[in-house]
């Protein structure tokens, strides 16, 4: 069975919400929303099935109630549909952010990884399918890749997760990483392309799967960064292209810090 080409733009570690951070013209505050707005732009502008975020779209769960409606706003105003994997910083611990009301509003388009032992992803008639876990505490046991199903012939299978890579398990008296991914890890994989969060620099990483890539963070320092486009083609091609993110930001900040810092003398 032959598939048909899809796109999706990768990109994780947003952390929206943070109290902390230089200010750019990416990046304006507690408030801001601009790194999500600039990927939602970018997403629909360049044609993109979908939206993947592995991990860190929120800088904690206790982030304002006013990030989540103003996020959730940048997505229901998108034309793209998003899949959202809990990371590190808003795990699905009890009082995650992804269990408010708010979530459970949200609309279709909008699919969050809810299942630690992992989730499968799809859309009816589409090419693409996505499988990731949700983490629901960030510690050594937790495995972002493990239990990830066999491939399909007939979808591109995208596998997504939040940890850190390394080449090999640590051995007696080394330091044990908390949501570690191994190289073993990756080369158990029957995926067409693996999405990883947790890195704040773009990097591919793994020896033995030639598209696992970090997509590292849409905004450094306050100014717009990368994500990643990939595009699957048929009939077995995977290509991964840098989206300088630049262009796509918006012309003005949505949240009322921007209107604050432009206030001051």
């Amino acid at each position: 069975m032959s598939r048909r080409s899809g796109r999706i733009l990768h990109s994780s570690d947003l952390h929206l919400g943070a109290g902390h951070g230089k200010t750019g013209p990416a990046w304006h505050g507690p408030a801001c929303v601009c790194p999500l707005e600039t990927l939602a732009r970018a997403a629909d502008q360049e044609a993109c099935d979908v939206l993947i975020i592995a991990g860190d779209l929120f800088d904690s769960n206790q982030v304002a109630d006013g990030v989540v409606s103003a996020a959730l706003a940048v997505l229901a105003e998108a034309h793209v549909d998003c899949v959202i994997v809990p990371g590190n910083h808003d795990s699905l611990a009890p009082n995650s952010v992804y269990r408010r009301d708010a979530f459970a509003g949200a609309g279709p388009r909008v699919r969050v990884v809810t299942a630690p032992e992992g989730q499968q992803i799809g859309w009816p008639g589409s090419a693409l399918r996505v499988w990731a876990r949700a983490m629901v505490e960030h510690e050594p046991g937790f495995r972002p890749l493990a239990g990830a199903p066999p491939a399909d012939p007939g979808q591109w299978s995208i596998v997504a997760g939040h940890g850190h890579y390394m080449e090999r398990e640590p051995g007696a008296g080394e330091q044990i990483r908390s949501s570690p991914i191994y190289e073993a890890d990756l080369a158990g994989l029957e995926a067409d392309y693996v999405a990883l969060g947790h890195w704040d620099v773009t990097q591919q990483v793994g020896k033995s799967h030639a598209a696992a890539w970090y997509s590292g963070a849409p905004v450094l320092g306050g100014s717009p960064h990368l994500a990643l486009l990939v595009n699957f083609e048929p009939p077995d091609r995977a290509t991964v292209v840098s989206c300088p993110l630049s262009r796509y930001l918006p012309a003005v900040c949505r949240s009322e810090q921007l209107s604050f810092l432009a206030s001051q003398p």
